[in-house]
């Protein structure tokens, strides 16, 4: 296979990750628990990819990067799959591309990063694309959920900046394993060590609930594989084509139909600046 192979099936794992998600939250389930599992399961299928890049940090203070970006992230992925028990897949995919201008901004003032016209113009762009799909044109306001979806992502670009500081000193593959397992182990704490309510959730979920950890984990090693083997610009690109699937999986699957037209020019403004800001 070759990177966009990669890259592509990548970005179809993640949309689907996404949609078993929403399919399985709106109608039950517990989002904490639903964390653990998932987080944990995805872990596990990065878990054997340690052993062909074996590179644990050696300065202690990798590690702590390490546990703020574990910390941010577990908060990313609770507000997330809280999010996506009141609002479509498709909306939230959409708002989860904000992140994109956040780390702009971070990279111009945490990294000396420069901010060019076009970058300010990819920004513009993704930003019109979330408003777009979030406001309902009958009462002028958001939809229900899109606070913890601007949450969510919020998280995500904190933990993002983290990564940058840690990864410098830590394989990939290790990295993103033990920090699904560091997010599942948080949930477990979060919730009190109440083993009753994750196996109720396992119970409730069952194998939905594997399968999405399974395709989360599943996109981490096919986007892992790609940027390998790729330029990194070309395979971040077609990466976000994840974006494209989720919303084409929330209309085709989950019958997420309303406000159509709004929802596919949303998408197509935030993608065309996704686009743009890899320029």
């Amino acid at each position: 296979m070759t990177w966009f192979s990669f890259a592509l099936a990548g970005a179809l794992c993640l949309a689907l990750s996404r949609i078993v998600a929403r399919r399985l939250l709106r109608e039950q389930g517990d989002p904490l628990m639903f964390t653990a599992v998932n987080d944990f399961v995805a872990g596990i299928i990065i878990l054997p990819f340690i052993f062909s890049d074996i590179h644990l940090p050696v300065m202690g203070v990798t590690w702590v990067y390490f546990a703020l970006t574990t910390v941010f992230a577990f908060l990313s992925d609770w507000f997330a799959f809280r999010a996506l028990r009141h609002i479509d897949v498709s909306v939230y995919q959409i708002i989860d591309q904000l992140r994109q201008p956040l780390l702009v901004v971070a990279g111009f003032t945490l990294f000396s990063e420069p901010i060019t016209p076009i970058k300010v113009f990819g920004v513009l762009l993704i930003t019109a694309g979330a408003t777009l799909a979030v406001l309902d044109p009958r009462r002028l306001r958001p939809d229900g959920g899109v606070t913890l979806a601007i949450l969510s992502m919020a998280f995500a670009a904190i933990a993002v900046v983290f990564v940058k500081f840690t990864i410098v000193d830590f394989s990939a593959s290790a990295f993103a394993s033990l920090e699904l397992l560091g997010i599942s182990a948080l949930c477990i704490v979060a919730a009190r060590c109440d083993h009753k309510r994750l196996l109720s959730e396992i119970r409730l979920s069952r194998w939905g609930l594997i399968a999405a950890g399974a395709f989360f984990g599943l996109s981490e090693v096919f986007d892992f594989t790609a940027l390998q083997i790729g330029e990194v610009s070309r395979v971040v690109a077609v990466f976000q084509l994840s974006v494209i699937f989720t919303v084409l999986g929330g209309i085709l699957i989950l019958h997420e139909r309303n406000r159509l037209t709004q929802k596919l020019i949303g998408t197509l403004l935030a993608v065309v600046g996704v686009f743009v800001l890899r320029i």
